[in-house]
């Protein structure tokens, strides 16, 4: 499961009332048409028709090319509203025409699951939602979020939990594997200069330890 920030302002116009009433969010450029199946390279294509060239082509193709194709269904997403930040659950991107004349034609379906104010959400998060692009992924591992008591997480979700002999059998190999990632990568945030991020590993650490 991915953390993704997503502004309201698709086409530069306000959209948080659009958002939250039919559950959804948007990015704007709608003159490429549905992007439905396309990989990075199409939707390269497509902006370059367009005019789009050097860094603006860059730059306006990640945002594009993660909306469509880096988020996945039941990732997180966070929406900016002033001083609140509304959470929700991602669903598959879609294009719907009902939306043209807004600029929300590229959308994705989303479950709210929560309002809450920017200042009780930690320090990474907050740096995530002062990113100035339309689209932005959370750069660290989805604990370091704290967002868990925000989310009514069912079975299915996956969380960057260990795997489990009940719902996801794992051969002896495969386990020894994803412990050493695991480990790697908890004690690459140990150096961490975030004393949060720091804190945090050291308590999944403990936890993983104690297994």
């Amino acid at each position: 499961m991915n953390i993704f920030q997503v502004k309201s302002k698709p086409g530069n116009v306000e959209r948080i009332s659009e958002f939250l009433k039919d559950n959804f969010v948007a990015i704007g450029w709608t003159e490429t048409g549905s992007l439905k199946g396309a990989d990075k390279e199409t939707i390269r294509k497509k902006l370059e028709e367009l005019g789009y060239k050097g860094q603006s082509l860059r730059t306006n193709l990640g945002t594009v090319n993660s909306f469509v194709n880096t988020m996945s269904s039941d990732d997180v997403v966070l929406v900016a509203e002033g001083e609140f930040v509304h959470i929700g659950i991602l669903k598959d991107y879609d294009w719907q025409e009902k939306y043209l004349e807004i600029r929300c034609a590229h959308m994705r379906q989303v479950e709210w699951k929560a309002k809450v104010k920017k200042s009780d959400l930690n320090s990474e998060v907050q740096a995530l939602l002062r990113n100035g692009t339309s689209v932005t992924k959370f750069k660290h591992p989805f604990f370091v979020a704290e967002l868990d008591k925000y989310l009514d997480l069912n079975n299915e979700t996956s969380v960057d939990r260990e795997p489990t002999s009940e719902n996801n059998p794992v051969l002896p190999e495969q386990y020894n594997e994803i412990a050493d990632k695991t480990l790697k990568t908890l004690e690459g945030l140990l150096n961490s200069d975030n004393e949060q991020i720091k804190l945090e590993a050291a308590k999944e650490l403990l936890k993983f330890l104690k297994k």
